[in-house]
Parts: structure tokens; C-alpha cells; sequence
């Protein structure tokens, strides 16, 4: 999930250099703040689900304002 939004960052800092990295960084990871924030308020919703994995524990069930392709 990370490496997707880390690699947009970079891919944009060749860009734009002008832009500062830690700025690209959290502008990427905008839309999981956005979407966390939404979570708290309950406009949309996730779930931890029991796994061994750790990296598998978050089921996301219902996000399509903070992820969507729309805006």
C-alpha cells in the first residue's frame, strides 16, 4: 500500500522540484488521512480481522469517499 503511495511521491518529485520531498510524502498519503479521519467520524468504515499476518489485519469495508478515482 505504501510503496504505491511513496513511489507516486517520487515519480512527481522529478517533476516538480521545486516541491520539497517530506511535502510530496504527505500530500500522497492525504487520501489514508483523509480516509482514517472519515473512519473516526463513521462516514466509512474498516475492520481488524484476526490474522497471522500483521500486514493482513486491516479488511477495509466501505471507503469509496476518501479512495475514490472520482475526485
Amino acid at each position: 500500500m505504501f510503496v504505491g503511495h511513496y513511489g507516486i511521491a517520487f515519480l512527481l518529485r522529478k517533476r516538480f522540484r521545486q516541491i520539497p520531498l517530506w511535502l510530496s510524502f504527505v500530500l500522497v498519503q492525504l487520501a489514508d488521512i483523509l480516509a482514517f479521519a472519515s473512519v473516526l467520524l463513521g462516514i466509512e468504515r474498516m475492520a481488524y480481522k484476526e490474522c497471522p499476518n500483521p500486514f493482513l489485519r486491516t479488511a477495509i469495508e466501505y471507503v469509496p469517499y476518501s479512495h475514490s478515482l472520482i475526485w
